[in-house]
């Protein structure tokens, strides 16, 4: 029991730092904005780069503005939640700038919602980054990154007000945007992640409600099964890392899928040999891996 306690604490811990965490590990350089010398902008004076842009966009030359500015945050989608989530004062002023310019000047398009939306989040209006990312699908249908940051901005308006737990209904409303995102571009990385993990909440979330009972387990195990399939859609495009890795042995476990389970400790083991402290808590985990199946056995068959 302290085991699963343990494991679904950690499970946890990754759901509310997600954001962060994924941005970092993807773009080692996602957490600053650097000025026209390289220089790190954060809680400093405008930077130069901002500078020039508002200076062009003032003197009529828009078009070479937004070159500056997306030149500078040209990897969003992908690292703006980290960004929002450290509420940086320089990324604000760039998405403010960059969305204010596009909605100004090429209103008919949708990636001015994009960048406005994102500003609104930096903000923490999270309702009206949502509205703004909605006002941009409807202009394109087809974008994965405006999908994607709707179903985000449903999720971060729940966890404004409790970071540890998402309510049902929250998730329920996201998971269509995340998915809507992935049939557009099948492999689109926060998505594929994002969606996995409110797969992971909601079928915890389900089953806490409900009391863990046998029930219960039965009536989440889809949600478990669709984030083993994300999680592993995941791993084939962009790679093993242990923390998913350990993730997808725990629901691997979860399912009853045990020697899958063991195959994840194993590489996740593989992959932490030169941290001896993650190292062990695999190890120690796959040591109890029988057990556990033979725990779970006794107890679906009513038994201890």
């Amino acid at each position: 029991m302290q085991t699963r306690l343990f494991i679904r604490l950690f499970q946890y811990l990754v759901v509310s730092l997600i954001p962060i965490l994924f941005a970092t590990a993807a773009y080692s350089d996602s957490r600053e904005i650097t000025n026209a010398d390289g220089d790190c902008c954060c809680c400093q004076a405008p930077p130069q780069f901002l500078l020039k842009a508002r200076e062009l966009d003032a003197s009529g030359r828009w078009h070479e503005a937004v070159e500056i500015l997306t030149a500078k945050i040209a990897k969003a989608p992908y690292t703006w939640p980290s960004a929002v989530s450290a509420g940086w004062t320089d990324a604000w002023q760039a998405y403010h700038l960059l969305g204010d310019i596009l909605l100004r000047e090429e209103p008919e398009k949708a990636e001015g919602y994009l960048y406005s939306g994102i500003a609104k989040a930096i903000e923490e209006d999270y309702a009206g980054a949502e509205s703004s990312f909605t006002k941009g699908a409807v202009l394109d249908p087809k974008s994965a990154d405006l999908q994607f940051a709707i179903g985000w901005a449903v999720i971060r308006q729940d966890r404004a007000g409790d970071s540890f737990k998402k309510k049902p209904e929250s998730i329920r409303r996201a998971l269509p945007h995340f998915e809507a995102a992935l049939k557009i571009y099948s492999t689109h990385k926060m998505s594929l992640l994002t969606a996995g993990y409110a797969n992971t909440q909601l079928a915890e979330s389900i089953n806490s409600q409900k009391g863990h009972t046998p029930a219960s387990k039965k009536e989440i195990t889809p949600y478990l099964e669709q984030a083993i399939y994300y999680f592993e859609e995941y791993v084939k495009s962009y790679g093993e890392n242990v923390r998913l890795l350990t993730d997808l042995y725990d629901l691997c476990a979860q399912t009853g899928k045990w020697d899958r389970a063991a195959g994840y400790l194993n590489e996740a083991i593989k992959l932490s040999r030169e941290n001896s402290g993650t190292r062990k808590y695999l190890e120690f985990h796959l040591r109890h891996l029988k057990s556990r199946e033979a725990e779970e056995l006794k107890r679906s068959n009513g038994i201890g």
